[in-house]
């Protein structure tokens, strides 16, 4: 089973590595669901977590007003572009 991703809110000292724990966490889920047999319905809620997470973690950073590091600034809009809007993959077509 996959968790969702927990929200700091800006409060407590550990919120910023719990984050960060569950972003890697959800890249790990992803890339386990990645292997032969893939069960497409847990590829697709490991990766709306990832999703999820990422939101959490650059909110978080946003919040405290830190730098949010290139790669996950570009992870986040690629899970985006795929998965945003609902949730749903979008086709290839509409990728700009």
């Amino acid at each position: 089973m996959v968790s969702r991703p927990r929200m700091s809110g800006g409060t407590g000292s550990g919120g910023l590595s719990e984050l960060a724990t569950d972003v890697r966490r959800a890249r790990e889920a992803v890339l386990a669901r990645r292997v032969a047999p893939v069960v497409r319905e847990d590829l697709v809620r490991a990766q709306r977590v990832l999703l999820a997470a990422l939101e959490a973690y650059v909110a978080e950073l946003v919040v405290r007003r830190l730098p949010v590091p290139h790669r996950l600034r570009d992870d986040l809009r690629l899970q985006r572009e795929l998965w945003g809007g609902g949730g749903r993959r979008k086709s290839s077509a509409t990728l700009e």
